[in-house]
């Protein structure tokens, strides 16, 4: 017993000494360093280790999501910045001579002057600070930023950078460290720059990886209020706001929380928010919020009887209670003085409520007594099983969370170090070593990117030049070998950084690596610094405008799109090979304009109105903006011309106009360009000039399109603008306003012009490529928020022009590729509120054999039975009813089983009407074939023939109507109007030709 009791105590003191009494002791009287001590408390390896780098000037605070932030910057209060900085701004005013002394400039930081906060934002300027969890309970990297002063007093941050910090902003606080030497800023800005580290330094995992609370959380922020409370007043009714001062329309009303006491420091008033969100003992919260829910349960089962309706009860509870919790931690803020989005709080509120645990007397077949599941899964399973499921609510904080995990020396660092450690000692856990804190506790360095090798162990650096020099070509041959994706520049300045910052002061200065550091310390980013996937960021063009052209000293052009403080964002209109960091750009003082002229018809050219068909160059005497403003309202006039397509389907039932604008839609492979085609085909002999704009298409197809334009004889009267798809996204995103200027010209010209734009879809990829690639804001479906300005101000521009300038015309027929013919997408939805009409093509109908794909029943257009003439007006009014029917009747038979007489006849016209709206691609149809076709399908002459013979009889009817009875096209092409001298004649041919049909096919 006695040894046992022994074994006890020594493997107390090897834990924890102390947890039995007095400490032991050795002969000099000092206390034994158990494993308990080494990991925990302030003075613990783990924090030592961490805190133990270079901290030159600190400061914390608490975080909150800076949505206007780049992953690579953090908001610095102005009170943290400024003591931060304060040494600095006391040497930036001396050295100007806006202090004679360094107490003259710590008086005006005193005072505030204006002349200090301007000092301030220039020493901040490419000096960054260094960025850890406070206090470090956590899994940590130390990671750099650049700072930017805010408003507030809390640290604003990029929130996927949080990722890595395993911080979230329910009250976290990160703390500041300002590295002072220029090793030490060459070190932090090559090494540990955030968007640097896309690595998690302890786990490998990717630290950016936007989480659902993350997506939604930027959505709210960022969506501002679209339900704002309306005001209604009568005209001349003067508004006072509550202190009397008189509001005016598109003023925006606020509500401000006035508080008696505020505290200087806000992190005093979150010990109560920590308390909200860790949960670590029952308290009154979580006690009330379990009462609640079993009221509400009884209450509700008994109102609604049925066996979930007490699902419903615990959700409301819980809403109640997410109320609650927030409006408790907005007191914690408010009393500080801090006004922060109840957003941030909400967002991070319903993530703590969105767990229940199953209850022990849940007659549940599904869920185990004890299980912890969502409330969301909870409540699905339940009414789909119909099964009573009795859980309650429960809070999540950290704490568990941090406890849980593979390593018990990282557990046992967290809090409970004693227990953790014994427990694993009683199971023989085995600690694998894997993560940073682990590393950390046991003295390994701490990886400062994900650009190093993982966990190093401590070795000693040479001093001397020869072996230093060695030493930094082992570390970039090691990095490479580790590392191949990241480039030989950075890990060989890298290597310099971390050796010179490594060996200390005095060495290495004067050389060409010390100077090379100090170089780049001075200048983060250096003047012409080029990005790749054809975006350019140019220092020193202050001067440029925006959509100015830029040129390259090799020759490459590009458009000057972001203006920014500090440097230009530029797209590349070409593969800009021969670009190199440091290049010279020059402003062209020029917005991008091309050559027009009609050397144009009949050649293929490329968004820069450049010759790609091999056959020379275009001779041109004139230009023009390829962005010019649309016509305004006085210079146009409705449309009243028919353009006809020869499609029966469109030109009777919707109908197009010369000057309008009409979206032909559908999946892919439906036949969209081939209604193009055909409608441009049957341009021929009409005196419309034709523009077909090929965006992001393969080269083969447009090369097949070509051909079948030079067959027909149609690039007599048609240019062709092509970008394929291998093509920069540049130049796929200028080809539709290129096409625009050319249709422009000729509209201008007294002509009429169509411009087919083959498809916009593919316009807006490139535009959000470009977008994203310039750091724009992405929004829905990751689109910029001006893509529907892209698209508006390119389809405005078709017109009819008024009769003083000529009515000219310009029509548009835009294409958008749908997926699974979803409408309702992004993109559809913005072209469908653009344009005056669609033409959807339903994937459907082209697998059943019926082509053109037209889906009748959600295709219109705008314009209607103005943009037609008056003979299809007579004969075509009734056929698209009938059609909609024959879907109704069709539907309505497939479930009866004895039909009358009527409904089997009106059936049987229906689908030979519907079989007489098939063409063959390339073969559209004169308007006077057409109003043929359809009167004799609408009055009952195809009735008592085969369907499969309908496309035969009326081929025969169309040669023999033009061999014997000229007249009648003479007719509808002179008086544009179905006269009964036009009816009779072709009564007259239809019934001959019914008569020698079935003579022949009786022989």
């Amino acid at each position: 017993m006695c040894q046992e009791k022994l074994v006890q105590q020594a493997v107390d003191t090897l834990l924890d000494n102390g947890i039995r009494g007095q400490p032991i002791r050795d002969g000099h009287n000092k206390v034994y360093k158990s494993f308990s001590d080494l990991i925990q408390g302030k003075e613990g390896r783990f924090r030592e280790t961490l805190l133990g780098k270079r901290v030159d000037y600190s400061g914390r605070s608490v975080i909150v999501v800076g949505p206007s932030l780049s992953l690579h910057q953090c908001g610095l209060p102005r009170e943290i910045a400024i003591e931060l900085f304060q040494a600095f701004v006391i040497r930036a005013l001396i050295i100007q001579q806006l202090a004679l002394s360094p107490a003259v400039a710590k008086r005006q930081i005193v005072k505030n002057k204006p002349i200090v906060w301007e000092m301030l934002q220039e020493v901040m300027q490419g000096h960054p600070v260094l960025l850890n969890r406070a206090p470090t309970l956590h899994k940590l990297g130390i990671q750099a930023f650049q700072p930017i002063l805010v408003e507030g007093r809390a640290i604003c941050l990029h929130p996927l950078v949080c990722k890595g910090f395993n911080a979230d902003f329910d009250g976290d606080q990160m703390a500041v460290h300002v590295p002072l030497s220029l090793e030490a800023q060459a070190e932090a800005r090559l090494l540990m720059f955030s968007n640097m580290n896309l690595l998690s330094p302890a786990i490998g995992d990717p630290i950016c990886v936007p989480t659902q609370d993350m997506l939604m959380g930027l959505y709210i922020l960022t969506s501002g209020n679209r339900r704002a409370k309306p005001y209604l007043t009568t005209p001349g009714t003067t508004i006072n706001g509550h202190y009397g001062e008189i509001l005016y329309e598109g003023d925006t009303l606020l509500t401000f929380l006035y508080e008696k006491s505020r505290s200087s420091d806000i992190t005093q008033g979150l010990p109560k928010v920590e308390k909200m969100f860790e949960v670590r003992s029952i308290d009154s919260i979580s006690m009330n919020l379990e009462k609640r829910v079993e009221a509400w349960n009884e209450c509700i089962t008994k109102i609604l009887g049925i066996p979930w309706g007490f699902l419903i009860g615990a959700e409301l509870t819980i809403v109640q209670s997410r109320i609650s919790l927030v409006n408790k931690i907005q007191e914690v803020y408010r009393s500080q003085g801090v006004q922060i989005h109840n957003r941030h709080i909400e967002l991070i509120v319903r993530q703590i409520t969105s767990k229940v645990l199953v209850s022990e007397d849940g007659m549940s077949n599904v869920f185990l007594p004890g299980e912890l599941i969502g409330l969301l899964r909870a409540e699905r399973m339940g009414r789909a099983l119909e099964e009573a499921i009795h859980y309650r609510a429960v809070l999540l904080g950290i704490t568990r969370a941090s406890l849980n995990t593979q390593s018990f020396i990282s557990e046992a660092s967290f809090q409970e170090t004693a227990r953790v450690l014994a427990k694993a000692a009683l199971r023989g856990r085995i600690d694998w070593l894997k993560g940073l804190k682990e590393n950390v506790v046991l003295g390994g360095m701490i990886p400062i990117g994900s650009a190093t090798i993982g966990v190093r162990n401590p070795q000693t650096i040479p001093t001397d030049g020869q072996n230093f020099f060695e030493y930094v070509l082992e570390f970039i041959r090691d990095e490479l070998l580790m590392n191949p994706l990241i480039s030989a520049a950075s890990v060989i300045a890298a290597g310099l950084a971390v050796g010179l910052a490594s060996i200390g002061p005095g060495i290495g200065q004067g050389t060409a690596a010390g100077q090379a550091v100090e170089g780049i310390a001075r200048q983060p980013e250096a003047e012409g610094k080029i990005r790749g996937d054809g975006i350019a960021r140019i220092h020193g063009l202050d001067e440029v405008m925006s959509g100015e052209l830029v040129e390259f000293e090799e020759g490459t052009i590009g458009i000057a799109l972001n203006l920014e403080s500090t440097n230009v964002g530029a797209v590349l209109m070409g593969d800009g090979l021969m670009i190199q960091e440091g290049s010279s750009v020059k402003a062209t003082g020029k917005i991008a304009q091309i050559p027009v002229s009609e050397a144009y018809l009949g050649r293929v050219i490329n968004a820069l109105a450049k010759p790609i068909d091999g056959r020379g160059e275009i001779s041109s005497s004139e230009s023009r903006l390829i962005e010019s403003p649309a016509p305004d309202i006085i210079s146009r006039r409705s449309v009243y011309e028919p353009l006809q397509t020869g499609l029966i389907a469109i030109d009777s039932m919707i109908p197009i106009g010369r000057g309008q604008r009409e979206l032909i839609i559908g999946d892919r492979q439906t036949g969209k360009t081939a209604v193009a085609t055909d409608t441009i085909l049957n341009q021929q002999g009409q005196n419309v000039i034709c523009v077909y704009v090929a965006i992001g298409q393969k080269a083969s197809s447009v090369a097949q399109v070509v051909t079948t334009f030079q067959e027909q004889r149609a690039m007599e009267y048609t240019i062709v603008v092509a970008e394929m798809a291998d093509s920069p996204a540049a130049l796929q995103y200028l080809a539709p306003y290129t096409g625009a200027a050319l249709a422009e010209y000729f509209m201008y010209r007294e002509q009429h012009t169509l411009i087919i734009y083959d498809d916009l879809s593919k316009q807006a990829q490139a535009y959000r490529q470009m977008s994203l690639l310039l750091r724009r804001p992405p929004g829905r479906e990751a689109y910029p928020g001006d893509v529907f300005y892209l698209h508006s101000r390119l389809l405005e521009r078709a017109a009819k022009l008024s009769s003083r300038l000529g009515e000219g015309s310009m029509t548009a027929l835009p294409i958008v590729e749908t997926q699974s013919g979803d409408v309702s997408a992004y993109i559809p939805t913005n072209v469908i509120s653009i344009t005056d009409g669609q033409i959807f093509l339903s994937a459907d109908l082209f697998n059943a054999g019926i082509r053109p794909a037209i889906s009748v029943g959600i295709s219109v257009s705008r314009v209607g039975s103005a943009a037609q003439i008056k003979a299809m007006k007579q004969v075509a009014g009734k056929l698209k009813l009938d059609l909609a029917q024959l879907g109704e009747l069709e539907a309505f038979a497939q479930f009866a089983s004895d039909i009358d007489k009527g409904t089997q006849n009106q059936l049987a016209r229906g689908r030979r009407l519907r079989e007489l709206l098939k063409q063959s691609q390339s073969e559209p149809l004169t308007v006077e074939d057409q109003i043929m076709t359809i009167y004799t399908g609408t009055n009952g002459y195809l009735d008592s023939l085969e369907i499969g013979k309908v496309a035969k009889f009326l081929d025969d009817l169309r040669k023999s109507l033009k061999s014997k009875k000229p007249q009648f096209q003479e007719i509808i092409s002179s008086t544009k109007t179905f006269t009964e001298e036009a009816e009779a004649l072709l009564k007259e041919a239809i019934q001959e030709q019914v008569k020698c049909f079935i003579f022949e096919e009786e022989a």
